[in-house]
């Protein structure tokens, strides 16, 4: 039997051996230089910096097109320390997770959801300020993960802010509750990603684009933006439209400010946090392709994790398809994370998470392949964990399996199904086989499959019927 699973406990502690090994990463930064304190003090990484403008030079300073990226993000839900005033609801993490795939979505970017934990901490929920109180937030940090840490309030040298990523890359970053549903989520997560503001330095840029690759925002496709000048007497605004007198480096006034960035300011005065440029995500390919962190955080196309017991923090996921192999046992106060557009979970894998442990098993929202599950055959998930939104799925059998030429396939169907799809998937998602089935009644199906042209190897085959998808692994041996 299967079961589209999602496998949940809270937990909010980690292994130790983890942040030593985050915390020794994070530190290894010599240079950084200051930043103007606008969504909370930020240090720009200009080791980082250093590396991201090599890696584009190396590419002629060309637009780069992300490849399909899986980014790791986890969240972090403060409340003081009896478990009030808590920064932000599942429910609202759930959207500023969606605002997150939406908005990166263009750039071939994407992220896979590993989790939520809580932290009862009335200090860190209402008292951290980004400027001297970052260390507070390091024995909560997720190995290998995007931290996102939601709090009532947040302070940057001592006035309330509404975000802050710490640094320019990063691997975490902060969110005041009065932020969620306008973008921070996708602004901060920007910032740990390479971004700047796109007001960045603008006493220094030139509106008509003159070294733009190097002032402002160092993102040429985002026009000059005249809101570093906010609050002096050549700034004013009426509604969603700048109508100051403002010079930039050329003693230029025209300005023409990306109201609708995401990176900018301009939702102070109204305007909608829609969207980022082709330019801001090459630049985040740079940072992609340079920087360690966030290499870390990145998923591969596909994972086996196969005869282990998992203690501790693990965080897998997968673009395409993760499979465990052999004994997979998740035991103890483990907080682990499974995610990929296809999961599938083989006999021998078992999940018996005590009190404080923490078990997610789901596949990712991204639209890398249409087939996106977590298929369970003959596997155990016992213990304290919770199990819910379960879905009961009918069997997809093959055999024979092993199979060297053709299979059968026997499912059951509880009512007449036609235009029936048949996928074949080899081991690293890639689609290699398909067929349609015109017409079948209701009842015990039994459809032969013919896979003589395909090499030895592992493949899933997937059948899509009306309401829901049936997948089974054949291993074919020539």
């Amino acid at each position: 039997m299967k079961y589209l699973i999602f496998i949940w406990k809270k937990v909010i502690r980690c292994n130790a051996i983890f942040f030593v090994l985050i915390l020794s990463n994070l530190f290894l930064i010599p240079a950084y230089s200051q930043i103007p304190e606008e969504c909370g003090p930020q240090k720009i990484n200009m080791d980082a910096s250093k590396r991201a403008k090599a890696y584009a030079a190396n590419h002629a300073n060309k637009l780069l097109v992300p490849a399909p990226v899986l980014m790791r993000v986890y969240f972090h839900i403060c409340t003081n320390d009896d478990g009030t005033n808590a920064g932000a609801t599942e429910a609202q993490i759930q959207t500023e997770f969606e605002r997150l795939v939406k908005d990166y979505a263009g750039g071939n970017i994407c992220f896979a959801n590993m989790g939520v934990n809580y932290i009862k901490s009335t200090q860190i929920n209402t008292n951290l300020d980004v400027k001297i109180n970052e260390a507070w937030l390091s024995p909560y940090l997720i190995p290998n993960c995007i931290n996102v840490f939601y709090h009532a309030t947040l302070k940057g040298n001592g006035a309330a802010i509404g975000g802050a990523s710490y640094a320019i890359p990063n691997t975490f970053c902060s969110i005041a509750r009065g932020n969620i549903g306008i973008g921070s989520v996708s602004h901060e997560t920007g910032h740990c990603m390479g971004l700047l503001h796109t007001h960045q330095g603008c006493g220094n840029s030139f509106i008509d684009g003159t070294d733009c690759g190097s002032t402002g925002d160092e993102v040429c496709d985002t026009p000059a933006d005249p809101w570093c000048f906010n609050g002096q007497s050549c700034f004013s605004r009426t509604g969603c439209s700048y109508t100051g007198t403002c010079q930039d480096a050329a003693n230029k006034t025209n300005w023409s400010p990306p109201y609708n960035n995401i990176m900018s300011y301009w939702v102070q005065a109204g305007c909608a946090k829609i969207n980022f440029t082709s330019g801001q995500f090459s630049r985040i390919a740079t940072y992609l392709n340079s920087d360690p962190g966030l290499q870390d955080c990145e998923s591969p196309s596909a994972v086996t994790v196969s005869n282990v017991g998992i203690v501790g923090t693990v965080m897998q996921s997968a673009i395409n398809t993760l499979t465990t192999s052999g004994s997979v046992s998740v035991v103890g106060t483990a907080n682990v994370g499974l995610a990929a557009g296809t999961v599938f979970l083989e006999p021998g894998f078992q999940a018996s998470p005590l009190t404080g442990g923490n078990v997610l098993v789901r596949p990712t929202s991204c639209n890398y392949l249409s087939l996106k599950s977590v298929a369970e055959t003959n596997s155990q998930v016992v213990g304290k964990s919770k199990i819910v939104n379960e879905k009961q799925a009918r069997a997809l059998f093959a055999y024979p399996n092993p199979a060297s030429s053709e299979v059968h396939l026997v499912f059951d169907l509880n009512k007449n199904e036609k235009n029936i799809l048949v996928e074949v998937y080899d081991i690293n998602a890639r689609k290699v086989k398909e067929q349609i089935l015109n017409h079948l009644t209701a009842g015990k199906q039994n459809v032969g499959l013919n896979l003589r042209n395909l090499p030895a190897g592992v493949y899933y085959v997937s059948l899509q019927l009306s309401t829901e998808r049936l997948t089974t692994k054949v291993v074919l041996n020539k």
